[in-house]
């Protein structure tokens, strides 16, 4: 059975070369970090070259980088449970740790939200003819939180919790539409796939996630952060995600408050259109 990844590191640290070890030093302090990291940020990163790295994760008998990352994320998920039990078990209060790591995380992401961005993107959405949420696993939770949030509000929208059926819907859209998507680790290779079928439709893209650094980050039209970045436990997690909640429940109440400036008729059609799809869909 081959060893972890973190353990055949520090077994082997001391066999590496000058450039493996500031490899080795940058995975051992921070493993939880180069889960987000492609072979070129973490090249940037330690101003080294891609090969360097790639002839390193193939010493530790890995046949590519990203097969490197699938072992070093299933130990991190393991360490990270064993911590989040940890630190709940070790506080006199556990419901009150809990609660004080929503409440920071709230504030932090509060601290950088750009609220410009934030009244920019109900604008966009306002004036969207359709909108369409995605999102997979706990994310595809958040996508239907949303749905069910903003089809209240008028507008035209859409979503599946079905991966093949979302990726049918990125090819019925147009410029004329928008998509907002959930990908709170910013790494999920299912996710890029519907963001370059979004793109290929040139659909503008409104992207949440923790991970500022991520490929999905760079992916989208609008990116929105929410703290923490590349949470290490499921409490961070789980925070991220309410911190998410609150950025769509801000979107949908300044549209419920600026309705006047929507499209009534537009709204009109749109509640016409989705009142036939239902009855529509009870028919069949």
């Amino acid at each position: 059975m081959q060893k972890s990844c973190l353990s055949q590191i520090n077994d082997r640290y001391d066999t590496f070369s000058s450039k493996e070890r500031i490899i080795a030093d940058f995975i051992l302090r921070d493993p939880t970090k180069v889960l987000y990291y492609t072979i070129e940020d973490f090249s940037t990163e330690l101003s080294i070259s891609d090969a360097t790295v790639f002839r390193f994760v193939k010493r530790l008998g890995y046949e590519g980088y990203q097969y490197f990352k699938v072992s070093l994320a299933s130990e991190v998920t393991k360490t990270s449970a064993k911590n989040k039990k940890d630190n709940i078990n070790s506080s006199s209060n556990s419901y009150r740790h809990i609660v004080d790591s929503y409440i920071n995380n709230l504030e932090e992401t509060s601290s950088h939200m750009d609220i410009n961005l934030l009244d920019k993107l109900v604008k966009i959405i306002s004036n969207s003819r359709r909108i369409a949420f995605f999102g997979l696993g706990s994310s595809g939770e958040l996508a239907l939180n949303s749905y069910n949030k903003f089809i209240d509000t008028g507008l035209f929208c859409n979503f599946n919790s079905d991966y093949h059926m979302q990726l049918k819907l990125t090819s019925q859209l147009t410029c004329d539409d928008l998509a907002i998507v959930f990908c709170n680790s910013g790494m999920n290779r299912d996710t890029f796939t519907l963001v370059d079928s979004l793109k290929e439709n040139t659909v503008p893209i409104i992207g949440l996630s923790s991970n500022p650094n991520s490929p999905f980050a760079k992916m989208v039209n609008e990116f929105i952060y929410t703290y923490p970045i590349n949470p290490k436990t499921v409490v961070e997690k789980l925070s991220s995600y309410i911190s998410q909640l609150t950025v769509i429940d801000y979107l949908y109440l300044k549209i419920l408050a600026d309705g006047k400036h929507i499209d009534v008729n537009l709204m009109k059609q749109n509640k016409n259109i989705q009142s036939r799809k239902y009855i529509s869909e009870q028919d069949k």
